[in-house]
């Protein structure tokens, strides 16, 4: 069973939440979320924190999920990459190249996975070379350095299930 931490259950928080309880070999282990009704959106079992650095620091995690307010993610990540466990970070990846560029230096091979151009109402695939474009168009590269690869992952209450296309 793969544990899952997830930091933030607003809007898309709450989508990921209903996404992992359908999935199967997945647990949402851990949140983290400053509010108090968020226990009653989580699977008995599941740990609640108030104070996100204890999920971005749980080794018991194979992975975690940042669907906070952007403006945390890019101390949110740091912390978990320094917690060595791999991270789903929800768009944008983080307000400022700076801090883009942060988050890509600290990390390890495949530790780092940023979401982005994500509609659950209007589920698209983009080939290797649309993503390759739309990363370019959007200065990624320009932010962070030259682009090493780039995966589809479905992960929507409306594709439950983790679907990498490229590897």
């Amino acid at each position: 069973m793969m544990r899952i931490g997830l930091i933030g259950a607003g809007r898309w928080g709450k989508r990921y939440i209903e996404t992992i309880a359908r999935m199967d070999g997945v647990e949402l282990a851990h949140l983290g979320s400053t509010n108090p009704a968020s226990t009653q959106l989580v699977p008995s079992g599941c740990r609640v924190s108030s104070d996100w650095h204890d999920v971005a620091c749980d080794r018991t995690l194979q992975g975690i999920i940042l669907a906070s307010p952007p403006v945390m993610h890019c101390e949110m990540a740091l912390a978990s990459i320094n917690a060595r466990i791999p991270i789903l970070i929800e768009k944008p990846m983080t307000l400022s190249a700076r801090d883009a560029r942060a988050v890509v230096s600290s990390s390890g091979p495949a530790s780092v996975v940023m979401n982005f151009l994500t509609d659950p109402e209007r589920p698209a695939k983009l080939g290797r070379a649309d993503r390759e474009r739309v990363l370019k168009d959007c200065s990624v590269e320009a932010m962070m350095g030259r682009l090493r690869d780039t995966h589809e992952l479905l992960l929507t209450p409306f594709h439950p299930r983790l679907a990498p296309t490229i590897s």
